[in-house]
């Protein structure tokens, strides 16, 4: 109610009948704020378990702080920046980004602890000596492994960039036109 309210030459309480777009946008914006959150407690859920990596869970946090932002921006577009109300939407999102920005220090130390961990198995591995063919074998599985993973990055570029590609084409399309008046004769 309060942008309609506070908006300047506002005449009729209907803003949103007005202004179609915007409440589209706004919708959208909002939308996309639950499916991220949603994403990230799964990807939460998925990381306790042991199922995920962390950069599940980095990548789910981020677009959650995204999603925030784009919401508040989308709403700042009709209130009047001064109000209660928008001053505490802005605290509101700059306390998501905050705590996204925690869970992404929190799961980048994780993360550190953990290689630390391998490296540290490795070194131990690595005091065994190897016959020149155990060596072979173990430089061939790495190059495999570095191959696929070369592979994995390519295709999910693509698919990243086919996304982006696809999502920009949604919002570049033009609203349907109405239709000309009639011409009065």
């Amino acid at each position: 109610k309060e942008p309609v309210a506070s908006v300047k030459g506002a005449k009729a309480p209907s803003s949103y009948r007005r202004d179609p777009t915007w409440a589209r946008g706004l919708i959208s914006a909002a939308q996309a704020v639950a499916g991220t959150v949603q994403q990230l407690v799964l990807s939460a859920n998925d990381s306790t378990q042991g199922t995920t990596d962390e950069e599940s869970l980095v990548a789910s946090s981020k677009a959650v702080a995204a999603a925030t932002a784009r919401l508040v921006a989308a709403s700042r577009a009709k209130s009047d920046p001064l109000s209660m109300t928008q001053q505490r939407l802005t605290n509101a999102a700059k306390a998501v980004a905050n705590a996204t920005q925690q869970l992404v220090s929190a799961a980048k130390v994780a993360s550190e602890d953990q290689e630390r961990a391998l490296a540290e198995e490795r070194a131990l591995q690595e005091l065994v000596p190897l016959t020149a063919n155990q060596a072979k074998v173990k430089e061939m599985e790495a190059q495999i492994k570095i191959l696929k993973l070369q592979k994995e990055l390519e295709a999910a570029q693509k698919s990243l960039f086919t996304i982006r590609k696809d999502d920009y084409k949604d919002t570049a399309e033009p609203a349907p036109a109405a239709p000309p008046p009639p011409n009065p004769r």
